[in-house]
């Protein structure tokens, strides 16, 4: 053999241990069978079917600022008087004298617009 038909052999050798190496990396990502980008309709049902019960909730409670428990009704209670959201820009709280107050459907509440402040929320005018 001369030597280009060598290095032509050789060229096609590392071409093709290159592709294997690739597939197999590749193919251990994911077994034979299975697809990583669906769940199967008895996966959807077992997580529908927990009962609320059965899920724990670890709760740390803030000092001066209430937060909504699960399917809890939004309505701040009268100790905390200042509605708050997070929007898409920031998170803003509403005081009484806000015009859409009573249409606000709060994240969470504040005894004070000081405490809101504080936590990094801004009043929304």
């Amino acid at each position: 053999m001369d030597k280009n038909n060598i290095l032509r052999l050789v060229g096609i050798v590392s071409t093709c241990l290159v592709c294997l190496g690739v597939g197999f990396f590749f193919g251990q990502k994911v077994k034979a069978g299975q697809n990583l980008n669906t769940s199967t309709k008895d996966d959807i049902a077992k997580i529908a079917t927990v009962a609320k019960e059965q899920v724990k909730y670890i709760e740390t409670p803030v000092p001066e600022v209430y937060f909504f428990k699960i399917g809890e009704n939004r309505i701040c209670p009268k100790e905390y008087p200042v509605k708050a959201k997070f929007g898409t820009d920031a998170a803003v709280y509403y005081l009484k004298t806000n015009k859409v107050f009573d249409r606000v459907k709060p994240e969470l509440c504040f005894v004070t617009a000081q405490k809101a402040i504080d936590k990094g929320f801004i009043e929304k005018k």
